[in-house]
C-alpha cells in the first residue's frame, strides 16, 4: 500500500479508537494549533486543579471526568 494511503488508514483507525472520525474540514490549522496547545496545557495542570471542571450531573457528557477505570472484577 502506497504510504500516503496507508496513513490514512492508520489515521481511521486511531480516530476510531478515540471515537471521532474526521473526513474533512475547513478549521484553519492555527486554530487547530492555538485548540491542541490549550489542550495540553490543561491536561499538564494538577489533578485537583482540573476536577474543578467537573460536572458531575451530566454524567461523563460534559466537563472534566478525569480517569475512567473498568471494575476488572467480572
Amino acid at each position: 500500500m502506497p504510504p500516503a494511503r496507508q496513513a490514512v488508514v492508520d489515521g481511521v483507525a486511531s480516530s476510531l479508537g478515540t471515537g471521532f472520525v474526521f473526513t474533512s474540514h475547513d478549521i484553519p490549522a492555527d486554530l487547530l494549533d492555538t485548540a491542541y496547545a490549550l489542550l495540553a496545557e490543561f491536561f499538564a495542570l494538577p489533578t485537583a486543579d482540573k476536577a474543578r471542571f467537573r460536572a458531575p450531573e451530566s454524567h461523563g457528557q460534559t466537563g472534566y471526568t478525569g480517569l475512567l477505570c473498568r471494575d476488572r472484577r467480572g
